[in-house]
């Protein structure tokens, strides 16, 4: 079966996650510099790599503990992958963003965390493009850039965005930054972790409701913690 090229798939790869950055970076009323806005994105598309590599090394753990298939499946799912790729993408922002003066509005921290987390999405769509290439029609490979630009490259952006808001609020509250911090993380790990578990399982059509409504919801919050952010904190 006759494949896309490389060019048309990165295109296809990457094009979601610009466009969601286009319209998060929309919100901000003082745009960041795009130098920065550039480093953090890409950082989050190579951090996708070191990823990768943990998680592979993670689930070949999993073989040698004595857990059942499911529970196994689901350790993977929410440490092997939500965690780990909530704390890359949180670290690019933490080695980066964070450690220069840039980060002076309430909106800054969630926004800079969704650029990682797209430049992260970004690279991990151009893989499962590339790795469907000459097994899926060219269509079938179009229509699946389409599902995961409402379904995982949106993911990725909002639960680090959730987790940004959470870091945000705790600059603010010094008292209780550590506990931001942690219920931010463990949000966005929860919630990525049931995404991955919902869209894995088999079922029919109604399936497709349990991701759709954790989308739903965090496009819900999202909005709602952004606008928060901005007219409770900017005049602080």
């Amino acid at each position: 079966m006759a494949g896309l090229n490389f060019p048309i798939l990165i295109i296809l790869g990457v094009l979601p996650s610009i466009l969601w950055l286009v319209f998060f970076l929309r919100k901000d009323t003082h745009p960041e510099p795009n130098r920065l806005i550039l480093l953090v994105f890409f950082l989050g598309a190579v951090v996708t790599i070191p990823t990768a590599v943990a998680e592979n090394w993670f689930s070949s753990l999993l073989e040698f503990l004595p857990l059942s298939p499911e529970l196994s499946r689901l350790v993977f799912l929410f440490f092997g992958i939500a965690l780990a790729e909530e704390l890359a993408k949180y670290g690019v922002v933490r080695f980066t963003a964070m450690r220069t003066r840039e980060v002076d509005e309430p909106i800054d921290l969630p926004l800079y965390m969704i650029v990682s987390a797209l430049g992260f999405a970004a690279l991990e769509n151009v893989l499962a493009l590339f790795g469907l290439n000459g097994i899926a029609s060219s269509s079938q490979v179009a229509i699946l850039s389409g599902f995961r630009f409402v379904g995982a490259v949106f993911l990725h952006a909002a639960t680090s965005g959730s987790f940004g808001y959470f870091l945000a609020v705790g600059k603010f509250q010094k008292r209780h930054g550590k506990k931001l911090f942690a219920l931010g993380l463990f949000a966005a790990v929860t919630l990525h972790g049931f995404f991955n578990l919902t869209i894995m399982r088999e079922g029919n059509g109604v399936q497709l409701l349990w991701p759709l409504a954790i989308v739903l919801t965090l496009a819900l919050f999202i909005s709602l913690a952004l606008n928060s952010l901005t007219k409770t904190y900017t005049h602080r």
